[in-house]
């Protein structure tokens, strides 16, 4: 029974399947005879829909109906399709084959299906010229009043090595790209059209301003299961997270294209890992070129947001950010390590300007960077306007000046200890190469620095204050600092900086005030001494070293304004108070334009002039007047000016004198033998000789009754001539309270004394008149009869005192007798 029913059943469903075979076939049958007898209708029929779809002149070389080949479907294959406008005869449209599958059911419906359509070969042109004129028509229904009809609905879109051309000259608007292959399905759900797209395009460019340049130019597109939304009622296209590779990066889009009444588009895209130098390709030739003044070692991420009008003129809007995280940033000025911050692009930074290079603002927010040693931080950089470039910023360090020594490289100066915050500022043009770096405004605030000026060897410590390096000036704010033993606060102000050269020092000049309670001049003592030699460090000089080498510069090819105030001076045995200076140092010249100091209870004022002739040998010219000093304090200061016949202990009295002297120094500020020259006019009030020795000799000849172990004399007064070490002394009347007698000749100072001294007779006629106050007769008083010594140097380099048997300077013109 059950084998009856098994074999019952398997006959009926095979009659069931041949029927079914026998239905098909029939239906095939029927499909084969309507096409057949009604070829024609449906070639009459595509030939209408093209008719009715497209204005302009529609050629078909060729049309070809296949009903086997993609069967349940018709396949209607157009060959050498061109659509051309009427006037200029321009295709819109050429294409070597169009096939367009329609279902043999849907032949019988109102709202027809297109199963696929495929276009090979083929290029699309839509283009307005200047003169307004436009193709766009072609695209338009012949028969406007007709009643609308719902959108045919292509299920499937396949094209392949397709070109596309859309320009509009008075909009000034181009896109272009060729389709290598696409492939689209379309599901309906009422009025949203789901579309799956596979597509491999060339984008030769996107010229939303084409004045400006193009995006996307020469940029391979690739997407796999691109899923897209169309709403034909609102006419938006819309997608979000779609995978899409762009010149082999991947990338995410989202975005919205909207089509009906004013027309818009809005992208957002991200990408992962990409080099900056791709990342810039995207964007037009001209902003990639300004762009390209920056580069990044290692790939960022990178998202961008990009919107504005299909059809209006200009650029769109865009705002691209980057994340960059531990970088290497090379640029045209300088380079950066281990760099982070945060960059936004945006062209639309005013919202009264359209977008475009001079609306456009880049801002790295949160930079931080290490700058050849200098770790910089800044809460932004700004550049502004693309068309001429501006840059904003203002960089924050902290480092000890032992880092920082290498990296300001300076030639003359060596940073030893203690620390600086550091600020460097620019707002101006971004120039693409080093020289922006000359242009820095930086502020140095050093704390507890210590310094080694290299070239003489002068050590600065415990060093404070402001040091501001501008684009062509130098100042320095309340800088405090000791040298050995010497306190300083320093205020200083330079100018034209950028002007120093070798074959053009001089033009910086640098204008210092300093003040110092105290100075021990023997400090210094290696300004004089031959320049140390040093180790050059300025093929270092990069970076933040381009700036300071400023200073290096003014220091070694500048001018430099001194102004000098000082409480209390010291150098060995010279002391003096309540300085006032102004000196001038320009490379190896030294001016002493103006200096006062009470010194010896009186007033010296000095003018003076110091230049380098070679190695330990400085010119020095000097005027002098010294006011109510006290004259044996002014020998003490001065080490007796080198002579040993007449120290401080010797002369008391104050002195006032006036001297121009030319000499020569060396390297410790010692007066060189031989060298010194100029003539000294000079006044001694209430002086006085004590235990002078070559005076006592006269008394081995004359005068031996009389105290001459201390003199007071009248005023001593004379102007003195000096030329290679000999100070030749004119008639000079010296009148004591025991002596009177006139003096003449030449004083060596480092030897060939010879000096003529007259003692009158009267000396001898005249009792011991100690107690009287002496007074001058004059050089020229008649004098009579006189003894004549002369005092010479003899061979043991002392000064002697000896008779003048010849009496060879009786016959002096200065000499009056009765």
């Amino acid at each position: 029974m059950k084998k009856l029913l098994k074999n019952k059943f398997v006959k009926i469903s095979l009659k069931i399947l041949a029927g079914v075979i026998v239905l098909l076939i029939v239906l095939f049958t029927i499909a084969v005879i309507y096409v057949h007898f009604n070829k024609d209708k449906i070639i009459a029929e595509l030939r209408t829909q093209v008719s009715n779809s497209i204005r302009g002149d529609v050629q078909i070389n060729d049309i070809d109906i296949s009903l086997l080949s993609n069967f349940p479907n018709i396949a209607v294959r157009l060959n050498g399709v061109t659509i051309v406008d009427s006037q200029y005869r321009k295709p819109l449209l050429q294409a070597d084959e169009i096939s367009v599958a329609i279902g043999i059911f849907q032949l019988l419906k109102n709202n027809k299906e297109v199963a696929k359509i495929t276009v090979n070969n083929a290029a699309f042109h839509l283009f307005t010229y200047a003169s307004g004129y436009t193709n766009a028509y072609l695209l338009l229904k012949k028969d406007t009043a007709t009643k609308p009809s719902s959108p045919v609905l292509i299920k499937k879109i396949d094209l392949e090595n397709v070109n596309v051309l859309i320009e509009d000259a008075v909009k000034e608007k181009k896109y272009e790209f060729s389709v290598t292959s696409l492939q689209a399905a379309i599901n309906a759900r009422d009025s949203l059209w789901d579309i799956t797209m596979n597509e491999k395009i060339f984008v030769n460019g996107l010229g939303f301003n084409v004045p400006k340049g193009s995006y996307l130019a020469n940029q391979p597109v690739e997407a796999a299961n691109w899923k897209l939304e169309f709403n034909t009622v609102s006419k938006d296209l819309v997608f979000s997270k779609s995978h899409t590779e762009i010149n082999h990066q991947s990338y995410i889009l989202s975005g919205k294209f909207h089509f009906k009444d004013s027309s818009f588009f809005q992208l957002h895209a991200r990408t992962e890992n990409i080099p900056l130098a791709q990342a810039r390709q995207i964007l037009t030739e001209k902003i990639n070129r300004k762009l390209s003044l920056m580069d990044l070692k290692r790939p960022v991420n990178i998202q961008a947001e990009i919107h504005g009008p299909l059809a209006e003129p200009g650029d769109p809007y865009i705002t691209a950010t980057i994340q960059v995280q531990h970088n290497e940033i090379t640029t045209t000025v300088t380079s950066f390590t281990n760099c982070s911050f945060t960059g936004v692009f945006n062209n639309h930074a005013s919202d009264t300007l359209r977008p475009g290079d001079e609306n456009t603002n880049i801002v790295f927010s949160a930079f931080s960077a290490n700058w050849n040693g200098v770790y910089l931080k800044t809460d932004s950089i700004l550049i502004q306007d693309l068309s001429d470039p501006k840059i904003n910023f203002s960089f924050l360090s902290h480092s000890s000046l032992k880092d920082l020594d290498s990296t300001l490289a300076l030639s003359t100066l060596s940073l030893t200890g203690g620390t600086a915050d550091i600020n460097l500022q620019y707002n101006g043009p971004l120039i693409a190469d080093p020289s922006l770096l000359l242009k820095l405004n930086v502020k140095f605030i050093l704390r507890d620095g210590s310094l080694l000026y290299e070239p003489r060897n002068i050590s600065f410590r415990n060093c404070s204050g402001e040091i501001d390096i501008l684009e062509n000036t130098l100042a320095v704010n309340k800088l405090v600092c000791d040298v050995m033993n010497n306190h300083f606060e320093v205020n200083a102000s330079g100018s034209n900086l950028n002007r120093i050269a070798v074959a053009d020092s001089g033009k910086a000049f640098l204008t210092v005030n300093a003040a110092s309670p105290f100075i021990n001049l023997a400090d210094f003592v290696t300004l004089f001494g031959e320049q140390k030699s040093y180790i050059s460090r300025s093929k270092k000089r990069n970076g933040l070293a381009v700036t300071a080498s400023k200073i290096d510069d003014i220091l070694e090819k500048g001018t430099i304004q001194m102004n000098i105030q000082v409480g209390h001076v010291t150098n060995h045995h010279f002391n003096a108070e309540n300085v006032n200076a102004s000196l001038l140092f320009a490379s190896n010249n030294w001016q002493v334009q103006h200096a006062s100091l009470q010194q010896a209870g009186g007033l010296l004022v000095l003018k003076a002039g110091i230049s380098e002739i070679r190695n330990n040998y400085h010119r020095a010219v000097a005027d002098i007047k010294l006011t109510n000093v006290d004259v044996s304090k002014v020998f003490y200061a001065f080490n007796n000016f080198g002579m040993e016949v007449i120290t401080e202990k010797n002369i008391r009295g104050t002195l006032n004198t006036t001297a121009n002297l030319v000499m020569a120094l060396n390297n410790n500020g010692g007066i060189i033998p031989g060298s010194m020259g100029g003539s000294v006019d000079f006044s001694i009030k209430n002086g006085a000789l004590i235990n002078y020795k070559p005076l006592q000799q006269i008394q081995d000849y004359i005068l031996k009754d009389r105290d001459l172990t201390n003199l007071t004399f009248a005023e001593l007064k004379d102007k003195l001539a000096i030329q290679n070490d000999i100070v030749h002394i004119n008639r000079m009347e010296v009148a004591s309270n025991a002596i009177r007698l006139f003096v003449e000749g030449d004083y060596g100072i480092t030897g060939n004394t010879d000096i003529s001294i007259q003692v009158p007779f009267s000396n001898f006629l005249n009792k011991h008149n100690g107690g009287d106050s002496p007074h001058n007769k004059g050089t020229n008083a008649k004098t009579g009869p006189s003894i004549y010594l002369s005092a010479k140097t003899g061979i043991n380099g002392k000064v002697k005192i000896g008779l003048d048997l010849f009496g060879k300077k009786a016959n002096s013109k200065n000499a009056v007798e009765n």
